[in-house]
């Protein structure tokens, strides 16, 4: 079969399909020992890698002759294995790790009632869902890591489910207006990976409500996640940024639109978002010489 590879004999399904292919093609060859040793064998499996096929390269042991040596066909779990490094060095976010603090936002009044907001935390779920499909290092640093009665899944059951999309994950209990949840939070992520390459700043707290109707400690909870928290997080994590060969930092906040229709309605509101804005600006003109990519979305 290597040999028609070779030289473009085509007769069959499989020769046809081969000849036929645009994707990466690995091969996995199997033979005697002196099969394996002969010239023309040798011949046929450098050309093969010449035209840009991968081979997964034989072991060594027991032979189908009873001879001991090269030439046996390499293990399915080694060769599945292979074919998934290879892949995944090809995935744009390969080796990068990113931060996504993420989830709904909950604060006690007393045991029975809470202020809360009507995030799910699905945002920030759903972009480290497609950076993990992209092959990245997934940390989700956010308050969920017991199921909530209303709303879905937790930090942990997210990371399984990043991992099942083709990323590594951890999940982190991490409530972001906490200076040393958050200390500890990126400390866990450079140590399981190594590093951040990408901070996204996308938990944050919601509530359109008018000023006569907004409440001071809903009014806290919004600046102390979606400012406060932003710069913190930002701050913290801008160290090891730093080190990485191409850092981003992206915010989820809108562009700052000084109009009153954004601020009539709520602007309790509008303040604490604009001020994931503004955090992005301050960032940008403090380490442009060094940490040059911070956006807002």
């Amino acid at each position: 079969t290597m040999a028609k590879m070779k030289s473009g004999e085509c007769d069959n399904l499989l020769l046809a399909t081969y000849l036929s292919a645009k994707c990466p093609v690995f091969f996995a060859p199997a033979m005697d020992l002196d099969m394996y040793k002969h010239p023309s064998t040798k011949s046929s499996l450098e050309a093969l890698q010449s035209f840009g096929n991968i081979m997964i390269p034989v072991t060594s042991g027991e032979l189908a002759s009873g001879l001991l040596g090269d030439g046996r066909m390499a293990e399915p779990e080694s060769i599945l294995s292979q074919i998934e490094s290879h892949t995944l060095k090809e995935l744009p976010f390969h080796g990068k790790t990113f931060l996504v603090t993420a989830g709904p936002t909950y604060e006690a009044i007393d045991p029975v009632r809470f202020v809360g907001n009507h995030s799910s935390g699905l945002m920030g779920f759903e972009i480290a869902k497609k950076a993990a499909k992209d092959g990245a290092n997934i940390v989700i640093a956010a308050k969920t890591d017991t199921p909530h009665p209303t709303l879905p899944g937790t930090i942990h059951t997210a990371a399984e489910e990043l991992k099942e999309a083709g990323g590594d994950a951890i999940g982190i209990k991490t409530d972001i207006r906490f200076e040393d949840q958050v200390n500890a939070a990126v400390e866990q992520a450079v140590k399981t990976f190594g590093g951040i390459d990408i901070c996204i700043n996308n938990a944050s707290a919601i509530n359109l409500s008018s000023t006569l109707h907004t409440e001071m400690k809903r009014y806290d909870l919004m600046h102390n996640i979606n400012t406060r928290g932003t710069f913190m997080v930002s701050k913290t994590c801008i160290p090891h940024l730093k080190k990485s060969e191409n850092p981003h930092i992206l915010n989820l906040g809108p562009p700052l639109n000084m109009a009153s229709k954004w601020f009539k309605p709520h602007v309790a509101y509008t303040m604490a978002k604009y001020g994931m804005s503004m955090c992005t600006l301050g960032t940008v003109s403090y380490t442009h010489l060094t940490l040059p990519t911070i956006y807002s979305v």
